[in-house]
């Protein structure tokens, strides 16, 4: 018994000594999402939740986020009209004209403590973070890699989730 408490110990520190950092993802939906739920990295653990917080979208948030593309559209507080609408906007102008439309809006931002192990070229910007239901009903954020610019150790960007299949909770605070 004793040497299965000190492997259990033993297992839970080597974790704490490993390199960590925060990532701070925002989602328009994170139903049943709780602290302390599990982060996975391709399917591997790596870390938990630390926070869930509803947030403005303010000039704060949106300075933070990454350069906003088509590829977002779905992923953030659009109605389908609006999203539509931003599809036909040029390329060169379509960043300013999401972030002129979701200012004033809330999101849900997850703050996310992940091993780092000073692999610097884990976690990217086009990283695909999705909430995921896991065995017996619990909900996991999982991050599937991308291959685009790496995420900056110092001041990272605000990453953008998809809330696939969930309710849109943050639509609803307007």
């Amino acid at each position: 018994g004793l040497f299965i408490a000190m492997l259990f110990i033993y297992g839970k520190l080597n974790r704490s000594w490993r390199g960590q950092r925060e990532i701070k993802v925002v989602f328009t939906s994170i139903a049943n999402v709780r602290p302390d739920a599990p982060v996975l990295y391709n399917g591997l653990e790596v870390g938990r939740i630390l926070e869930t917080q509803i947030v403005p979208v303010d000039e704060a948030l949106l300075e933070r986020l990454p350069a906003l593309t088509e590829r977002n559209l779905e992923n953030l507080p659009l109605s389908e009209e609006e999203r539509e609408e931003l599809r036909g906007v040029s390329s060169a102008d379509l960043d300013a004209a999401i972030r002129k439309r979701i200012a004033g809006r809330t999101m849900a931002m997850l703050s996310l403590n992940v091993l780092d192990e000073g692999d610097s070229k884990r976690y990217r910007l086009d990283d695909d973070i999705r909430i995921t239901s896991r065995i017996l009903g619990e909900t996991a954020v999982e991050i599937i890699s991308g291959n685009g610019e790496r995420l900056p150790a110092q001041d990272p960007p605000v990453l953008i989730g998809a809330s696939h299949g969930a309710g849109n909770y943050a639509m609803s605070c307007r």
